[in-house]
């Protein structure tokens, strides 16, 4: 049996570091290399959801593109996908899913990812601030 893996980001309650960012897994598909083209025009959403009671702690807040840092396909840009925490959203700890949505501005979809795992958030009691 195929395990599910998850990706899970840590961040402290109250907290707006570390931004939520998330790259695209290259499958060997033939459309990834489009995806990094098809990104920059593009609207982006992120929804985080309560693991505990399904309750929606974010709504499909505005979410960013970002150029990765390693460029070492010089073939083609990489963008990641990422969010910029507001501290209210941060000001329960818990366990919660992200869901980023993708909607291509050139009519050929809408992406909701991560695909094949889930986005797990951590968001840790802790009395330091940062």
């Amino acid at each position: 049996k195929n395990k599910q893996k998850n990706m899970v980001f840590l961040i402290n309650k109250n907290s707006t570091l570390p931004t939520l960012k998330m790259a695209l897994i290259d499958d060997g598909r033939s459309n990834y290399n489009n995806y990094h083209e098809k990104i920059q025009n593009a609207n982006i959403t992120f929804t985080m959801i309560d693991i505990k009671d399904g309750r929606i702690v974010i709504s499909n807040s505005p979410g960013e593109v970002f150029l990765a840092s390693d460029q070492s396909n010089n073939f083609c840009e990489k963008y990641l996908i990422g969010y910029k925490w507001k501290e209210r959203d941060t000001k329960k700890s818990g366990l919660f899913k992200g869901i980023f949505t993708i909607t291509f501005l050139d009519g050929s979809g809408v992406l909701n990812v991560p695909i094949q795992e889930e986005l797990l958030i951590s968001i840790n009691e802790t009395s330091i601030k940062i």
